[in-house]
């Protein structure tokens, strides 16, 4: 927007969950997992302002490259176009405050 630097601070806002507290531990949970076959994962409440629609074009994108990859859906329900994908799972809700659905996030 033009301007100044010094006059722009960033406030770093988070999902306030426990996961990797930095960008070294954050590779080391992804090169844990199974390389020939990714999830990808769309997090929010509004499918058309969130681009759920860029998501489904990632994985499929993906998945046209013989790459093995799914979407998982959290937050809202995608269109019943894309939902009836088979590598597309929509999990619905979750509650951050629960430990049960924490744990669902987790491991997908």
């Amino acid at each position: 927007y033009g301007l100044d630097s010094s006059r722009i601070s960033v406030v770093p806002f988070g999902a306030n969950l426990i996961g990797p507290t930095d960008l070294a531990e954050a590779i080391a949970v992804v090169d844990a997992r199974p390389a020939e076959s990714r999830t990808l994962l769309f997090l929010g409440m509004d499918w058309v302002r969130k681009r759920g629609d860029l998501a489904v074009s990632a994985v499929a994108c993906l998945r046209s490259r013989g790459i093995e990859a799914r979407l998982v859906v959290i937050g809202c329900t995608p269109p019943h176009h894309v939902a009836r994908e088979p590598w597309i799972r929509s999990v619905g809700d979750l509650d951050k405050t629960s430990a049960d659905d924490r744990a669902r996030l987790a491991h997908g």
